[in-house]
């Protein structure tokens, strides 16, 4: 999580927390490698981020870290799953290339995100 330097201390602490409390809904959830898996991607999250990002009132990495718990919490979602909640806003914000996931998170959540940005492009009026 060294890319959080780049963020205001306020920021940084509100991160840590809400990551905090994402890891303790995670702990008895996951597997060694998924608990990887999210830390990747928690940290993809932050690299890719901008400090002045701001989304519904709140910056745009504290809206995956809480969105991810209540997946975790509420519906059971797996790893590769929650990698993808944590990172599909910044990706779709920020034109993070499919190339740039699969190196940093693997092939696997790549198609995921690829997947999820199709269905949001979808006209459903």
């Amino acid at each position: 999580m060294d890319s959080l330097e780049k963020y205001s201390n306020d920021l940084q602490k509100l991160v840590m927390n809400q990551y905090g409390e994402l890891i303790r809904a995670c702990t008895d959830e996951y597997s060694a490698s998924g608990m990887r898996q999210i830390r990747k991607s928690v940290d993809f999250l932050i690299e890719q981020s901008l400090p002045e990002q701001v989304q519904l009132g709140r910056h745009i990495i504290l809206l995956a870290l809480k969105r991810a718990e209540m997946m975790v919490r509420e519906l059971g979602m797996d790893a590769l799953g929650i990698s993808a909640v944590l990172i599909i806003d910044v990706v779709e914000q920020n034109d993070v290339s499919y190339d740039q996931i699969k190196a940093k998170l693997g092939e696997r959540t790549g198609q995921i995100i690829k997947e999820l940005l199709k269905i949001s492009d979808l006209d459903t009026t």
